[in-house]
């Protein structure tokens, strides 16, 4: 599974490391967490889902993917980062333990 919002010092992009993950996994499943008001959207993927230009394409590059937002996650408004923190990452695990469970 890989969280194509996450980043680090390397030139590449995850629509670079994909095609090399599938070398070695049977799937690659991808997921993203879009955050209004940190991204800039582009009229050609507003419709499609709110996420930016560069994690569509990870996400586009995968066999599967998921994109997961506040809405999603809680039905109160979530007012800090260790709250999105947790509840992305108990949403990642529940999305594990699924796939797990399909196998």
């Amino acid at each position: 599974m890989v969280d194509v919002a996450s980043c680090g010092l390397s030139s590449l992009d995850w629509v670079d490391i994909i095609p090399l993950l599938k070398r070695s996994y049977r799937n690659v499943v991808c997921v993203d967490y879009a955050i209004p008001e940190l991204i800039s959207l582009e009229a050609e993927f507003q419709d499609e889902c709110s996420t930016d230009r560069v994690s569509m394409d990870g996400l586009k590059a995968c066999d599967r993917w998921e994109v997961a937002s506040d809405e999603l996650l809680s039905t109160v408004p979530i007012v800090s980062y260790e709250q999105r923190a947790t509840l992305y990452t108990a949403y990642v695990r529940e999305l594990i333990d699924e796939l797990l469970a399909a196998l």
